[in-house]
């Protein structure tokens, strides 16, 4: 539903991570010079950075979509009887797929600027499933979801 109503639809998940590496690569590493200390490639600190803002895009895309998910679906919520745990968990299938996609993405673009695969991959997909587990607790304490001690007291008619 993300993309529904745009004429590229699922092109726009793969544009934006090769537009923002291409930047990156050119103004950083052609324009400023900028290198990373202990790498030799040119490209070392658009490398770094775009590691970074993938796991921090994957981060923010489960918190802001898991915040506004009861309100965006109420009109679902109020004409369907589910249990209300499904929509974080659509999320959270949707936002790691996408992830994935960008993370195939930006192994490529790293292979292109000569950056190879190595175990560090393992390490890096360890600590997304880190960032992943806290942005779903924080993201899916929408309004169906609150915890107890911040639920509002429902009022009662006699």
């Amino acid at each position: 539903s993300r993309f529904a109503k745009s004429k590229l639809g699922w092109i726009w998940l793969l544009v934006h991570p090769l537009a923002q590496a291409s930047i990156l690569a050119l103004v950083l590493s052609r324009i400023m010079k900028a290198k990373y200390p202990g790498i030799e490639s040119n490209y070392g600190f658009a490398i770094y950075l775009l590691a970074g803002t993938l796991g921090w895009s994957l981060f923010m895309d489960i918190i802001m979509r898991g915040v506004n998910i009861f309100t965006a679906n109420g009109n679902l919520l109020k004409k369907m009887n589910f249990p209300k745990v499904c929509l974080p968990v659509v999320v959270l299938i949707s936002s790691l797929f996408n992830h994935v996609l960008l993370f195939l993405c930006t192994l490529v673009i790293f292979a292109f600027l000569g950056q190879g695969v190595n175990l560090t991959i393992v390490w890096i997909l360890c600590r997304r499933l880190g960032a992943t587990a806290v942005a779903v607790q924080r993201g899916g304490h929408g309004e169906g979801v609150s915890p107890p001690h911040r639920r509002r007291p429902r009022s009662t008619i006699l």
